[in-house]
């Protein structure tokens, strides 16, 4: 889709207002995804509806998605405006993976355990509670995508 990838990583203010509280907090989720040696520039506390002027200032040609609707606390779509002046980049999501799923379950169990340490009784974390299995196919050429041998 191009040769520089820069990206927004929302602030916790955002997340909270949009989709409830997260796991991690918007410093963690940064260092996190610098990490990844596909990116080549983290934008933090980036706004959940991004403007022409966000792009500009990271010098982004696209507003690039996954192919999941991406609607903002009022219910608007943030990517149409960059559909409009054809300034947008759909990507296909990792089937069963969803970070919103994964967050909700962690939530849950969390409760689950702090109830048993109120009544000191312990409590069972029904299976559909437990943190979601992923299945990944590991491919030779995958596994080779994500192997890094530059020194950090």
């Amino acid at each position: 889709m191009g040769d520089w990838l820069c990206v927004g990583v929302n602030s916790d203010a955002d997340i909270l207002k949009t989709k409830g509280p997260s796991i991690m907090d918007d410093r963690e989720r940064c260092e996190i995804v610098s990490h990844c040696k596909f990116i080549d520039d983290v934008l933090g506390k980036a706004p959940y509806t991004p403007d022409f002027e966000i792009l500009k200032s990271v010098d982004c040609g696209f507003y690039a998605h996954g192919d999941d609707p991406c609607i903002d606390s009022e219910g608007v779509d943030v990517t149409a405006k960059f559909r409009e002046k054809n300034m947008y980049k759909e990507f296909a999501r990792t089937p069963g993976v969803s970070t919103t799923d994964v967050t909700a379950k962690l939530l849950k169990v969390a409760e689950l355990s702090l109830k048993a340490q109120e009544t000191g009784i312990e409590v069972e974390v029904p299976k559909d509670a437990a943190p979601p299995r992923q299945n990944f196919l590991q491919t030779s050429r995958r596994i080779i995508n994500f192997a890094n041998t530059n020194v950090p």
